[in-house]
């Protein structure tokens, strides 16, 4: 067996156990979050076979079935295998994680914005790449558990939760109303008059040592001591507060192929399921029209109307790429920039002629064929010239 096997096969079984970790156990998450289990981290096996590289094909060695396989395997499998690991290694414990369910998630800018500094190199590389790589950081797995992680090793941001929930008025100072707010989440629960009371005494005696005067403001709150113990316990505590979904109620995910009997199948439990979140995953390579028919219709079946984005079923969209589509777009512009500046010239050349021949003034110049005044101006003058001759030769006639 070659060295080269030997580190395909080293390679295979490490990533096996890692993907077994990340399906089993008994990981939690915050509450209201779907996760996934084992589908999600399968082997497509259709697309090794349809490749020729199947696991069961005879004409492979075993050595060579697993370092296909390895090649083969989903990179949105690997991306989890790798965020898994890099997690595993900074947070310092082996967290039995599992993976978000295919649908909608909240994300707080401000923490994905963390979780990006934490791995800069990392993140950069991922939106660099064109297509999925083994090595993303996949976004909803890395986002959740920095989530979830990071609070051991950061703490409360005071700013922010000033800013967002106890001065909610932004006048830079609590008022009555929102020290009791605050009393109520040092207490973690309902707070009593005496709560209020001891709270209040301890941020106005804070106030009055750093101003001389009993105006609470940001400054003052952080440096009474049990407020910051209260507030950062609380905060704490909500954060690490989740739970695990694992029934998927709300959540449907099928992945459909061109199999014309098992994606009709897959595509009814959807319409029986009536899930809040649907993802259909698009394996299919080369549906037939009635397949397409099928699938138009269950889309129908949500969205019987046409909304105002979709162009109608004769047209196409022109551009593939959105910069396609500016580009095209300026230059529309500069060319109808160039028919008003056109118009506009026109315009002035036509209004200047009639300025420059007042009504009512139907002499010629002599030198209008000169000043190019047209065709018309020409033969009038030259009817003119005629006439003055026929003239002046029936007068040499009388002459005579």
């Amino acid at each position: 067996m070659t060295r080269q096997a030997h580190a395909a096969i080293a390679a295979h079984q490490r990533n096996s156990r890692q993907r077994r970790h990340l399906r089993g156990g008994a990981s939690r998450h915050r509450a209201g979050l779907d996760w996934l289990g084992a589908s999600e981290l399968e082997v497509n096996r259709e697309e090794e076979e349809a490749m020729g590289m199947g696991m069961g094909e005879p004409h492979r060695t075993a050595n060579q079935r697993i370092a296909h396989r390895r090649r083969l395997l989903d990179t949105f499998g690997d991306s989890l295998v790798f965020v898994n690991n890099l997690y595993t290694k900074r947070f310092d414990k082996k967290t039995q994680r599992k993976v978000p369910a295919h649908m909608p998630h909240f994300i707080d800018r401000r923490i994905i914005e963390e979780a990006q500094a934490a791995f800069p190199k990392e993140w950069e590389a991922t939106s660099k790449r064109r297509f999925r790589s083994s090595q993303d950081m996949q976004y909803g797995f890395s986002y959740f558990y920095y989530l979830i992680e990071s609070l051991s090793e950061k703490d409360v941001d005071w700013e922010y939760l000033w800013a967002r929930e106890l001065d909610v008025d932004n006048n830079g100072v609590l008022d009555e109303n929102e020290i009791l707010t605050v009393a109520a989440m040092v207490k973690g629960k309902e707070p009593t008059d005496n709560d209020i009371t001891k709270t209040r005494e301890c941020l106005t005696d804070a106030a009055v040592e750093l101003s001389g005067t009993r105006r609470i403001t940001f400054a003052a709150l952080v440096q009474c001591e049990k407020a910051v113990t209260g507030l950062r316990k609380f905060v704490k505590k909500r954060k690490s507060d989740y739970v695990i979904d694992s029934k998927l109620a709300d959540v449907a995910f099928e992945m459909i192929g061109d199999n014309y009997n098992d994606t009709k199948l897959r595509l009814d439990s959807i319409r029986a399921r009536k899930s809040k979140f649907v993802c259909v995953n698009d394996d299919m390579n080369a549906p037939t029209v009635e397949l397409t028919a099928m699938l138009q219709n269950f889309y129908l079946s949500f969205f019987p109307h046409r909304s105002q984005f979709e162009l109608p079923d004769h047209k196409e969209n022109r551009y593939l790429h959105v910069d396609e589509y500016w580009s095209a777009k300026r230059r529309n512009g500069r060319v109808k920039q160039w028919h008003y500046m056109m118009l506009i010239l026109i315009g002035a050349y036509l209004l200047m002629t009639s300025l420059a021949s007042p009504p009512g003034d139907k002499s010629l110049p002599e030198d209008s064929e000169e000043s190019g005044l047209g065709e018309a101006s020409g033969a009038l003058r030259k009817k003119r010239r005629r006439r003055k001759k026929a003239s002046d030769l029936k007068d040499t006639k009388r002459d005579n």
